[in-house]
């Protein structure tokens, strides 16, 4: 953990972010009533004391999108109040850093996710890109096909399209098209990693 209260609380909130939105999926009930809890903790002044003032919050806000509709309102607030005993002291700086303790154990935690597809009229996938290289996902998060740096052979894009020129063990040298609209942004941040990854 670093010193710098600015860095550790950004931190946080980018992980929060990749929650809540359900871009790191969360798997487990108890995993999301902790994590919300101590969100809770971090952003605000009092963890409240009961379920309408939890409510009132705006409690639904912070848990994961995906979970959102597998309790009722009432049922999460009763849920993560019965936590409130094991978060509620804690310092905020504390509650921050233990968040992203457990969300860097997630799969997906690092990775930066781009919504595409392999055909113009096709289904939607999600491509991403972390330090190990570029990943192919479900819809669902579960990663389908990963490509390390190293059998990265060739990119590019424009504004709607971007490939890829791959080695796989398989089929040996394959171009993959994608269509998206983040194609230069996929483009640019592949060649940070590559380039980091040449220099190891």
């Amino acid at each position: 953990a670093s010193d710098d209260v600015y860095y550790n609380r950004l931190s946080y909130m980018q992980a929060a972010d990749e929650v809540i939105s359900g871009n790191i999926p969360v798997k487990k009930d108890s995993d999301v009533v902790h994590l919300t809890a101590l969100a809770i903790t971090a952003d605000s002044e009092n963890f409240p004391n009961n379920e309408n003032a939890l409510l009132d919050l705006n409690l639904i806000d912070y848990i994961p999108a995906p979970w959102r509709n597998k309790k009722s309102d009432v049922n999460w607030a009763k849920a993560v109040l019965a936590m409130r005993g094991k978060v509620a002291k804690k310092e905020r700086q504390k509650v921050q850093q233990e968040y992203v303790d457990i969300v860097r154990k997630m799969p997906l935690y690092g990775h930066c996710f781009f919504y595409c597809r392999q055909e113009e009229n096709g289904a939607d996938m999600i491509a991403s890109v972390n330090h190990e290289g570029v990943h192919f996902l479900s819809l669902n998060r579960e990663i389908t096909k990963t490509y390390p740096y190293t059998s990265l052979h060739r990119w590019g894009g424009s504004s709607t399209n971007f490939w890829l020129l791959v080695y796989d063990k398989k089929q040996g040298k394959k171009r993959i098209q994608l269509f998206t609209s983040q194609a230069r942004d996929l483009s640019s941040l592949i060649l940070d990693y590559a380039v980091l990854a040449s220099r190891k």
